[in-house]
């Protein structure tokens, strides 16, 4: 006879422990009677048998939505997130912005320029319409005259002709350019929202960390498709579909083929180079209709079989140093038979010589231990979670990262300390510009400057003007009419040289008169110095406690049914304290809702699981656990009790002997019972 493993029967207890205090109530079977005198056992036997073989193995599922990954199309910083985990959304609905801030920058040049060009272009395409004209009037005095003139004259008019079009020809295709630049910088716009393609549950949401960059194609949200269910392995890290031959699922004792989705990895990378994992899941056959989100069924995979051979049980089986050989019974007595084995199942083996079938074996029982699993004393874990928040973004001031400013700007100073608590609008840092008065000044003489140019070349042009208006004639008309062209193109190309200076004196004055950096919302800084270019800088992140959701990431703790979990917050500066407690809830995997008041006058909530949560800042949430309190239980293999009109009972191994012993069954799972009376830890019992 084989022992099991503790480690088996750990995981007996750990089972039965949940069925416990999910509510399992006590057998009603009277006290156990007295331990009986030793039995002479019957030798168990089985026949030998022709048939299929295969190792079957059975895991716990459930129906739930299956998930559709939603990315973005651009790469940059993340502006704004409309909606949380754990939200509800519909198709089309916004959920995320990317900060198109630069793009949104250059599109407004992009328009001022095509402006430019478009106005530039019809003033010179006015004087080139002139200047033909002016040629024509030449040609046309010529005409009577002498003909070489007149050839000379017809000739330049054909190539101003050509290279008037030319012109013209080029500075159409630059003007297409631009609005072909600016179409595409549009088309970036567009591509910074991203939308819902199904509707349904936010079950992922990208974290704002990382300085909240993302890249192209990179997973943002996961939503639990409402409109289409699958099936999930819940032990997933120990199923292996690769090698399966066929895997069920059964529902009202009927089993339904069913396949695996198409892709098999176990986790996908997600935003800012974290990752998540997608449990395996299954296809729900078309056959199985009345099976809602979260209900449970048992999926079978079929692995390693074989096809019309001899077999029996693997426990029948004894080993020489070289040889398998079983017991076989004949006329009542046992016979050694020597045998030949093919492949194994986990239950079965293949008989290849030395039986036949219908030829009857021994088959002796295995044995287990019985096993104490004490709860007396209430256990309390007590620890500090690094990785727990999940901030519920609602508008652009509730951005992690507070902005940060260009090179150009100097840090001043930092008002505040690392993980201090601000109010919203408190001034985290103070900046100044890298810029002196001088640049100033030298940039008002430049402007100055270029005002007194364009008045003198006017002022030149307007001379011109007036110098023609002394003379009449068609030909003194269109001149002046260019000389007017003259003077608006002037105006056109120093009013935008001016706008640029302009632009550079009000940047560099807002760099003089420094910069004070403000918490965009109430909550917990952060600051990572750095250093650019040999000196000293910041960034600044504000955890956003004006609507949090607090999300424990748990991978060292087993929660189970009744477990009371205690959290909280202490802000040592304002002295405040954030607690509140929550009742783990049995058998979904999911915290009770708990919406906990708290001094702040806002309301925090605890939400699971974790599978699917990733960190994003430290905040020194605190969680406390308070496990229940139980009485002893001895724990066996469920398969070790039978039944008879007297009430339950075991086979206890003592001194080689098989003792039948009555017992007390006080809650009984899918493969342990929790004996309450009748067996001792220690105690070996026979499993049939």
């Amino acid at each position: 006879m084989k022992l099991v493993r503790k480690s088996y029967m750990l995981s007996c207890v750990c089972f039965l422990f949940l069925l416990v205090l999910a509510g399992c109530s006590k057998s009603s079977t009277a006290a156990a009677p007295e331990l009986l005198e030793p039995v002479k056992m019957q030798d168990q036997t089985v026949l030998v048998k022709r048939g299929d073989i295969s190792d079957i193995s059975v895991f716990t599922a459930h129906v739930q939505y299956t998930y559709v990954q939603v990315k973005t199309e651009l790469s940059g910083v993340i502006k704004n997130r409309y909606v949380s985990l754990g939200d509800w959304v519909e198709k089309g609905q916004k959920l995320l912005k990317m900060d198109t801030q630069k793009e949104e920058e250059t599109i407004e040049q992009l328009k001022e320029q095509i402006i430019y060009e478009k106005e530039y272009n019809e003033k010179v395409q006015r004087q080139r319409n002139i200047e033909e004209r002016k040629q024509q009037l030449k040609l046309m005095k010529l005409e009577n005259g002498e003909e070489t003139a007149y050839a000379l004259q017809k000739l330049s008019i054909s190539e101003l002709l050509i290279e008037n079009e030319y012109q013209k020809k080029k500075e159409e295709l630059q003007l297409e350019d631009l609005e072909k630049q600016l179409k595409e910088c549009q088309k970036e716009i567009d591509k910074s929202y991203v939308y819902a393609p199904v509707s349904g549950k936010i079950v992922y949401a990208v974290n704002l960390s990382n300085n909240n960059n993302v890249n192209r194609n990179e997973i943002v949200f996961l939503i639990a498709n409402t409109a289409e269910k699958c099936v999930v392995v819940d032990d997933a890290k120990a199923v292996d579909f690769q090698d399966a031959e066929f895997v069920y699922g059964v529902v009202d004792d009927n089993r339904y083929k069913m396949e695996q989705y198409p892709y098999s990895e176990k986790t996908i990378k997600i935003a800012n180079a974290n990752q998540i994992f997608i449990p395996n899941r299954l296809y729900l056959p078309d056959e199985i209709e009345n099976l809602g989100e979260g209900e449970m069924l048992p999926v079978l995979v079929e692995k390693n079989s074989a096809k019309d051979v001899l077999y029996i049980p693997r426990e029948c089986i004894n080993f020489t140093e070289n040889q398998a050989y079983v017991y076989r019974m004949e006329n009542g007595e046992r016979v050694q038979t020597f045998i030949t084995i093919g492949m194994y199942t986990k239950v079965y083996a293949e008989i290849l010589t030395g039986l036949e079938e219908g030829q009857v074996i021994l088959a002796q029982p295995s044995t287990v231990l019985a096993w104490e699993y004490s709860l007396e004393k209430a256990e309390q874990k007590e620890f500090y979670i690094s990785q727990s928040i999940e901030h519920s973004l609602i508008d652009e001031a509730s951005i992690m990262k507070v902005k940060s400013y260009s090179e150009e700007f100097v840090l001043k100073n930092i008002n505040v300390e690392e993980q201090s608590w601000v109010e919203k609008g408190d001034i985290l840092a103070e900046y100044v510009g890298q810029v002196k008065n001088t640049d100033i000044l030298e940039l008002e003489d430049q402007l100055d400057g270029l005002k007194v140019s364009k008045q003198k070349e006017i002022k030149q042009v307007r001379k011109q003007i007036e110098s023609l208006d002394e003379n009449t004639g068609e030909d003194i008309n269109l001149e002046i009419q260019q000389k007017q062209i003259e003077m608006e193109l002037i105006e056109l190309r120093y009013s935008k040289e001016e706008d640029a200076l302009q632009k550079q004196l009000e940047r560099k004055k807002e760099l003089l008169s420094g910069i004070s950096l403000k918490a965009p919302a109430t909550g917990q800084v952060h600051i990572e110095k750095t250093v650019i270019n040999g000196k000293e800088s910041a960034e600044f992140y504000v955890t956003n406690m004006e609507n949090v959701i607090i999300r424990i990431f748990l991978e060292s703790h087993v929660l189970h049914s009744g477990e009371k979990i205690k959290f909280s917050r202490d802000k040592t500066e304002s002295g405040r304290t954030i607690e509140g407690e929550v009742v783990f809830s049995f058998p979904d995997a999911q915290l009770e809702s708990a919406n906990v008041q708290t001094d702040l006058t806002t309301y925090y909530s605890i939400k699971g699981p974790a599978e699917i949560i990733t960190a994003v800042y430290s905040p020194n949430v605190k969680i406390v656990f308070d496990k229940l309190a139980l009485k002893k239980a001895v724990v066996i293999n469920k398969n070790a009790v039978q039944k008879d009109d007297f009430g339950e009972y075991v086979f206890i191994q003592k001194n080689g002997e098989l003792i039948k012993q009555y017992v007390t069954v006080g809650a009984v799972s899918s493969n342990a019972a929790w004996i309450v009376d009748g067996v001792e830890a220690g105690q070996e019992v026979a499993v049939f």
